[in-house]
């Protein structure tokens, strides 16, 4: 063991780390971890969801399986002709 070995652990004995900062660094570990799960599960789908709302397919993307558009929130109204959140033009009214 040389010197500076001896220096390290003669500091660490006198100015232990403190119990707060283990458990710290481990709440921002399993935050970061929660964060990179839910990148890892909803980022493809939203890639997909954005090339689906520019009027592209998922065969773009390279998926195999086509998506249930049904469940896309904001998906357009198939019994019209327009955009969801839209409201019909009330000006139009024909008599």
């Amino acid at each position: 063991m040389n010197n500076f070995q001896r220096l390290q652990q003669e500091v660490e004995r006198e100015n232990p780390a403190p119990v707060e900062l283990r458990e710290n660094i481990l709440d921002s570990m399993r935050m970061l971890d929660f964060f990179g799960q839910a990148l890892n599960l909803y980022l493809p789908r939203v890639l997909e969801t954005f090339v689906i709302w520019l009027g592209g397919t998922p065969d773009q993307l390279g998926a195999t399986d086509t998506p249930d558009f049904t469940r896309i929130s904001g998906a357009a109204d198939a019994d019209r002709d327009q955009a969801p959140g839209h409201a019909a033009d009330t000006n139009d009214i024909s008599e």
